[in-house]
């Protein structure tokens, strides 16, 4: 009888431990499936965001391109479209294959490649007719692609591409996926592109230590350095320490408690130059209009030994303003030097100052004006149509300050500024404003 029991109960206990290893098998192959449909779904999403960034930079650079000057500059321009546009198809190799249709944006995509290496190849310039009137079809196309790009993004962007990923990790692939029909829709949209075909930034300064040639200084006199500067009055002595990061040159760090509130300041170990400094004053109302602190922050900097200025813009916020002006050599900004001026607006007081950027970008010497912006304007491109324009100084690749002339204009339904070499006659920089 025992006997017995034990021969059925054998293949019972086998039964049950094979299920329990087909169930730890089933369990643990649906655990590597979600695992694969989450690596899946950061894939897609990556590729879709990327996507939607180079075509956006890829118009960015097409709508330079449409205002560049000169051959050199218009080169540069159809460089930086070409490795958008590789950017932009490997984006695209990102997405679920087989189950998007880009066939048309990809062809979109190559063509714009095949004509900017053509272009390159050929070392075209910017005024030609027929590659302007290309290059305002590409950022047309360009627009329409971005914007519907971005239209693709609803609140249920992310369980879109999570039941993509689920799809193709069961080999069940549905066509009824809202990204999937959006993205459908844009491809068409991007045939007739395709059909009708193609035909044939200010640089940072240098790092150099203006202050080399200056004694140093001790910590004791860093501090009487920044109470002359500021009249800060300390409640107790304040801390100092070296600045082991200096962006150009040697500094000390000074902390501590003023009259006026909390100071934090910067001051160079070599000479003993306020950097900057920030005093945390909580205005409580405003009393002041902006003209009047304006005027004042340029006063403010002209007491200091800081050089005249003009007011390049002005932030409010919080009952302060911060003031950013632009230094001036006999008259005429330099767009490479800044300095920040913040003031309470209760009290009218400077309660911050940053002048590292001015130090750090110094002036030595700058070559004479050969363009006047009346010859500058007529080497613009035709398609833009300037608005204003003012004469500066700006430092070029090189770190040498060179004459300009910026102009302010539009193009298309766009806002420029372009900065030209009154030296070279050749274009420094386009920027898009709006």
């Amino acid at each position: 009888m025992i006997h017995r029991t034990t021969l059925t109960a054998v293949p019972i206990i086998s039964l049950v431990v094979l299920g329990a290893g087909l169930g730890w098998w089933g369990y643990s192959q649906d655990r590597q499936k979600q695992a694969m449909a989450q690596l899946a779904t950061n894939e897609y999403a990556a590729g879709f965001h990327g996507l939607i960034s180079d075509i956006g930079s890829l118009r960015d650079e097409t709508d330079k391109a449409l205002v560049s000057t000169d051959t050199t500059a218009f080169q540069d321009r159809l460089r930086q479209m070409w490795r958008l546009g590789y950017a932009a198809q490997s984006d695209i190799s990102r997405l679920p294959a087989g189950t998007i249709p880009t066939t048309n944006i990809q062809a979109f995509l190559s063509t714009l490649a095949t004509t900017t290496d053509g272009w390159m190849t050929a070392d075209v310039g910017p005024r030609q007719k027929s590659v302007h009137s290309t290059l305002v079809q590409i950022s047309n196309d360009c627009k329409t692609i971005s914007l519907r790009l971005n239209k693709l993004q609803p609140q249920g962007f992310s369980a879109a591409f999570s039941q993509l990923a689920q799809s193709h990790v069961s080999n069940r692939v549905k066509q009824d996926n809202q990204m999937v029909s959006g993205i459908t829709k844009l491809d068409g949209i991007a045939a007739s592109y395709v059909e009708s075909s193609f035909p044939l930034s200010l640089p940072k300064g240098h790092q150099n230590d203006v202050f080399r040639s200056e004694p140093t200084i001790s910590q004791a006199q860093a501090v009487d350095a920044l109470k002359r500067f500021t009249g800060l009055v300390p409640k107790k002595p304040w801390h100092v320490a070296e600045n082991k990061n200096p962006s150009f040159t040697p500094t000390y760090i000074v902390e501590g408690s003023t009259n006026e509130g909390e100071l934090f300041a910067t001051v160079s170990k070599r000479g003993g130059h306020v950097l900057s400094f920030r005093v945390n004053y909580v205005p409580t109302r405003d009393n002041f209009d902006l003209a009047t602190l304006q005027t004042e922050a340029k006063k403010w900097t002209l007491r200091h030994d800081l050089p005249p200025s003009v007011v390049h813009q002005s932030i409010q916020t919080d009952h302060t303003v911060t003031i950013t002006l632009t230094p001036t050599l006999r008259g005429i900004p330099v767009l490479s030097q800044t300095m920040n001026v913040t003031l309470a607006l209760d009290t009218g007081k400077v309660i911050g100052m940053n002048a590292t950027n001015f130090y750090q970008h110094p002036v030595d010497q700058v070559p004479q004006r050969s363009y006047s912006a009346l010859q500058l304007t007529k080497a613009l491109n035709p398609s833009f149509h300037v608005r204003m324009n003012q004469n500066v100084i700006v430092m070029d690749k090189s770190y040498q300050y060179q004459p300009a002339t910026v102009f302010y204009g539009t193009s298309q339904d766009r806002t420029f500024r372009v900065l030209m070499n009154a030296n070279t006659g050749k274009e420094m920089d386009v920027e898009i404003l709006s």
